[in-house]
């Protein structure tokens, strides 16, 4: 979802483009369950709040969108009727509340709703599927790979492979032989493993590729199975819009017909487990999990968007993990975005890329005040960074989306370009200036040993309101089309631990020290601290944190 704050009427003029949503459905849309990954909108300001949601527990597709009307926000539910003929009748509320507050209030709003009327995944302290790794706070480093990153921020390294395919890069759904062969990559997987690293690889879901624009020796065209293939209300098929010319010809796959699609992508997921790889998040490009819209007369479902595609996504994703099980593969699953609410307790690890919140609002961490008991992400790759802002005009950006991250409770990752430097993110030339990176090295460290640490608030925790700091300075962002949105230069969050104790961090991204007020009784300067009594002001030094009680 780019859930988004508004604090300034200009910044409607840099909202992504509305449009209605219709086939073809995936990309930056508002699809509900998808890149939207909850069901609710709130619009407020300092005298009162609007909190208007679906609480519809079965989680029926969607459209959850805002738009610029007139000198206002208008804010709009598009709801699907699972193409029923004849009378229709919802069997969820429209609900309307006001609030005093912002968006923390409202989300605790829909959060009550939720864990009492929804069927909620099992929380992580729970979960068996989920790997010890997970609380020992990888560092994931994307594209190509230097072992020496490892000390320099005293963390495990997870190195997640893009453009490993050896079919074609970005070619669904097959993948697998991975490029050099598969002896090499076992070799690669088996020595990370010996030094304690983990290995992820990026896939991109279930799409098909006809032919490769960048690889033209792949080519698929007299292999596929148009029954497969997700059609038009004019019952035509269409080239998926997700990914251009530039990189394939490649249509959709309708889920519908489980034992045919899972069967290809389990092939595929089941291969890239046997090398022994620890993450593969096989759905980028199914945003959130989502499916296409699928008009077509002859598949058995629907002639249109409905409840059979959460379903078929849910089939999908069982026989894969019970594929998976069979095998004994501890190996988590994931997403572009973050799993939307129903597919929770199937995409378990996922490149959140909140950054795609800056091209319509200020991200706000939403997602993990409704949902970190269940799930953990990461940072993910950053791709869109440069579609909102560029980064020399902002030299402290990149510190500040890990601090985000780690405020949010989220993994950390980072983007490597040429010579293994640490960039700004996905997509940014790697002849653009890079970011200092002693100071992101840092910062990793110094954060991830406090998540190591205080693991039972940022990895298993529950995300409560916050209590407000006091004089802080504040941090400037600098968008395209000359807009400026202000965040504190010190990022905090609150946390409640199992047993219903709660303290709250506070993260300072900046490379000098700051200070700030805060109604606490206890501070604790680094992990191991035992604590110190509060005197009144708060130090907090360059690329670190504190928590306080």
């Amino acid at each position: 979802m780019i859930v988004g704050t508004y604090r300034h009427r200009e910044l409607l003029e840099r909202a992504v483009q509305y449009r209605e949503i219709g086939y073809q459905s995936q990309g930056l849309g508002g699809l509900y369950p998808g890149i939207c990954q909850m069901q609710f909108m709130a619009f407020y300001n300092s005298n009162a709040g609007l909190y208007f949601a679906a609480h519809d527990s079965k989680h029926h597709p969607k459209t959850v969108e805002f738009r610029k009307e007139n000198n206002g926000i208008a804010l709009e539910y598009r709801l699907f009727n699972d193409a029923a003929r004849g009378s229709y009748r919802m069997s969820y509320d429209m609900v309307t509340a006001d609030f005093e507050g912002e968006w923390h209030d409202a989300a605790e709003l829909y959060r009550n709703w939720m864990q009492e009327n929804a069927d909620m995944p099992v929380k992580l302290r729970d979960n068996i599927n989920i790997p010890e790794w997970l609380a020992e706070s990888p560092l994931v480093m994307i594209y190509p790979i230097r072992g020496k990153f490892s000390d320099k921020t005293n963390s495990k390294i997870m190195t997640l492979f893009m453009h490993w395919e050896g079919t074609a890069p970005w070619a669904p759904p097959y993948v697998w032989p991975p490029f050099g062969g598969e002896v090499l990559f076992r070799d690669f997987v088996d020595t990370m493993h010996k030094k304690g690293n983990l290995v992820g690889v990026y896939c991109s879901g279930i799409g098909w590729t006809v032919k490769s624009t960048l690889q033209p020796d792949f080519d698929l065209s007299d292999r596929y199975d148009e029954s497969l293939i997700c059609r038009t209300p004019a019952d035509t098929i269409e080239q998926t819009r997700i990914i251009g010319d530039e990189i394939r010809y490649g249509l959709d796959m309708c889920p519908y017909d489980t034992e045919k699609v899972g069967n290809i992508a389990s092939g595929e997921i089941i291969s890239i487990a046997k090398s022994g790889c620890d993450y593969a998040q096989y759905f980028d490009q199914n945003l959130g999990g989502e499916s296409s819209f699928c008009y077509a007369q002859n598949h058995g479902h629907p002639a249109g968007p409905g409840i059979w595609q959460n379903e078929s996504m849910i089939r999908l994703f069982r026989k894969i993990r019970m594929d998976l099980d069979a095998i004994g593969s501890p190996m988590l699953l994931g997403c572009e975005g973050a799993s939307s609410e129903p597919f929770i307790e199937y995409l378990t690890f996922n490149d959140l890329r909140y950054v795609f919140g800056f091209l319509a609002g200020n991200p706000v961490p939403a997602y993990a005040y409704l949902f970190h008991e269940y799930i953990n992400n990461f940072t993910g790759n950053q791709d869109w960074i440069e579609g909102s802002m560029d980064p020399l005009d902002n030299p402290e950006c990149l510190l500040f989306r890990l601090a985000y991250s780690f405020a949010a409770g989220d993994v950390l990752s980072v983007t490597l370009g040429d010579q293994g430097n640490v960039i700004w993110g996905w997509g940014v030339q790697w002849d653009k200036k890079i970011p200092g990176q002693e100071q992101i090295f840092t910062l990793i460290r110094n954060l991830n040993a406090w998540r190591r640490q205080y693991k039972e608030f940022l990895c298993l925790g529950k995300m409560v309101k916050p209590l407000e700091l006091e004089e802080t300075g504040d941090y400037i962002l600098y968008l395209r089309k000359k807009i400026k949105i202000v965040y504190k230069s010190l990022l905090t969050t609150r946390w409640e631990n199992t047993e219903g104790v709660q303290r709250q961090v506070i993260v300072n991204f900046m490379p000098y020290e700051q200070t700030c007020k805060i109604r606490c009784n206890k501070v604790y300067r680094f992990p191991e601290d035992t604590g110190t009594t509060y005197k009144g002001s708060l130090k907090v030094a360059s690329l670190n944190a504190v928590w306080v009680e």
